[in-house]
């Protein structure tokens, strides 16, 4: 092995993982407005972003895939949308869940340097409000995936 391939994976070692808020939302109510997707997001500190939108009616034949980059700015106002929510440890506000359906509507992870901290909640208007303005953060439509207008311009200077 090399000097030069030695010295690049020492260096990969020693940079720490990313901070990371992974937003999982399922679909759960007995009625379908026209927006029954179920939401898998990960963003990740060092801007990469993952978003798979499936609907749970139609079952696995559809879904789709996002990658996006985003940045610095656009992260900090997704964490900041999400730390008004964020738990000490593991908080489980199950209240007003389904239970007929049994579904846990948000499971939403912080894996970062400081405690673990994870909710899992049914329904909320601080959740809506965290999951709405850590989407629009993001620059990204919640419905479609698609990138706003907006970000579609900023994108493209």
């Amino acid at each position: 092995m090399s000097f030069v391939m030695v010295a690049a994976l020492v260096a990969r070692m020693a940079q720490p993982e990313p901070s990371t808020i992974i937003v999982t939302h399922r679909f759960s109510s007995p009625v379908c407005g026209g927006l029954c997707q179920d939401t898998d997001l990960k963003v990740r500190s060092d801007g990469l972003v993952e978003l798979h939108l499936s609907d749970p009616v139609i079952g696995s034949k559809w879904h789709k895939d996002f990658e996006y980059r985003i940045s610095q700015q656009q992260y900090a106002n997704f964490v900041a949308a999400y730390s008004k929510i964020r738990p000490s440890g593991l908080v489980a506000r199950l209240d007003g869940c389904d239970p007929v359906t049994l579904v846990i509507d948000f499971d939403i992870r912080w894996e970062d340097s400081g405690p673990p901290s994870r909710l899992l909640a049914c329904r909320g208007e601080d959740l809506r409000r965290a999951y709405l303005d850590g989407f629009r953060a993001l620059g990204i439509n919640v419905v479609g995936g698609k990138l706003t207008p907006e970000d579609d311009e900023v994108l493209s200077r």
